[in-house]
């Protein structure tokens, strides 16, 4: 018998080094780096690609659709500025298209303040990249969460660039190779998985796709919410995903929440 697959879409956001500074000042007080998305069953893969053809052709939209130039209106979706009564329809379309996925959503963000508070000192320039931090933890609490269905884990993730991709390919690789890389007796209250549940669980690579993947383009809308949500708890997309019951926490108890669900990391104080 075939074992299930869950596959795991990744999408990033923010700067992955520690001392990188926002271009300007923000009143919501972001600061992060984040990588996260959306898992879902392998064989209902063709539910949500259907469901985004039909979203799509019904706003006649022929481009990825891609967070930041949906949420500013501008680009390809520069059209929500001079059609109201289209964006309005627009608007309650993807809610409702979002909402009726069988997705569940998954991420892991790092507030770079609390980063460099707790770790400068300690570690100065060898600290990690944001990104190491974030991509095996949200990766190994996905795997945490398909083996607790009996499933295998593949993972794809927004390529980024030469230097980049190479380094995630690095951190999965040392996954299934040596298990988690944080320090073993500090982590061991999130019941960190070992390398041989982790080689058990996870496909050998990583899957790097385009702007153009319709999984990766829901990746790409759902992780914006969550971020901004932990730093405006009222912000409307995180509400709306909280009550359609898409985040991975609405299927946890709040004792596997800290090692399976979300991770806001070094939110120290916010």
């Amino acid at each position: 018998m075939t074992t299930p697959t869950l596959q795991l879409y990744l999408d990033d956001s923010g700067s992955r080094f520690p001392d990188k500074k926002p271009s300007h000042d923000r009143h919501d007080g972001m600061d992060h780096f984040a990588i996260g998305g959306m898992l879902i069953q392998r064989d209902r893969l063709g539910e949500l690609i259907q469901s985004h053809k039909d979203f799509t052709a019904q706003f006649g939209i022929t481009y990825p659709l891609h967070s930041h130039s949906i949420r500013v209106k501008k680009k390809n979706f520069s059209w929500l500025q001079r059609d109201e009564e289209k964006a309005n329809a627009f608007f309650r379309g993807m809610n409702d298209f979002i909402a009726g996925l069988p997705i569940k959503v998954i991420a892991c963000c790092v507030h770079r303040p609390g980063y460099n508070d707790r770790y400068s000192e300690r570690y100065g320039s060898e600290r990690w990249k944001l990104c190491k931090s974030a991509y095996v933890i949200a990766v190994e609490h996905a795997a945490k969460y398909a083996m607790s269905r009996s499933c295998k884990l593949e993972v794809f993730i927004e390529q980024s660039g030469g230097a980049e991709d190479k380094a995630i390919k690095g951190y999965h690789r040392s996954l299934i190779e040596t298990g988690m890389p944080f320090n073993p007796i500090t982590s061991q209250k999130y019941a960190p998985l070992g390398q041989s549940s982790l080689s058990s669980v996870l496909m050998k690579n990583p899957n790097f796709i385009t702007k153009s993947n319709r999984a990766g383009q829901i990746a790409d809308i759902v992780l914006h919410p969550v971020i901004k949500g932990r730093y405006d708890r009222s912000y409307p997309p995180y509400g709306h995903l909280i009550r359609s019951g898409l985040l991975i926490d609405s299927e946890l108890t709040d004792d596997e929440k800290p090692y399976m669900g979300i991770k806001y990391y070094c939110f120290d104080g916010l």
